[in-house]
């Protein structure tokens, strides 16, 4: 399961395993990224306030949180590579998230197939022009 968190400068994306499989940790600790639902990719330097170091696998229960965006303006960036695709997308800080914005039905990414037809950023909600409105 997913959860988004925003502080002032921020937007955190927090992991919780389902089952007892500590298979996110392991694959961090062997210096290598992971795939969350389909959609996102977080390598070990993307955690937030921990090190990876410092899990075991028996912390399969603690929720991890990475850092998916930082603040820019009235924008959090969302770097492409963390979504698998070639833009930047930037979400105007006021607006509720769920996982609903980024993965349809059965873990499919919205952003990555939005990429087979767009190749720029994508800016949502806001004032900036050709912003999409939420």
């Amino acid at each position: 399961m997913i959860d988004f968190i925003k502080n002032k400068k921020l937007l955190l994306l927090q992991y919780y395993s389902d089952l007892p499989n500590p298979w996110a940790i392991k694959k961090l600790q062997d210096d290598k990224s992971i795939l969350l639902k389909n959609t996102f990719t977080f390598s070990p330097k993307d955690l937030y306030k921990i090190e990876i170091d410092e899990l075991s696998d028996d912390d399969y229960e603690v929720p991890l949180q990475f850092l998916l965006a930082k603040l820019e303006g009235e924008y959090f960036k969302i770097e492409g590579s963390k979504l698998s695709i070639d833009f930047s997308i930037y979400i105007q800080k006021d607006i509720y998230l769920s996982d609903k914005f980024f993965i349809a039905v059965k873990n499919i990414s919205i952003f990555k197939h939005l990429s087979n037809v767009i190749n720029e950023d994508i800016y949502i909600g806001g004032e900036k022009p050709n912003a999409l409105p939420i």
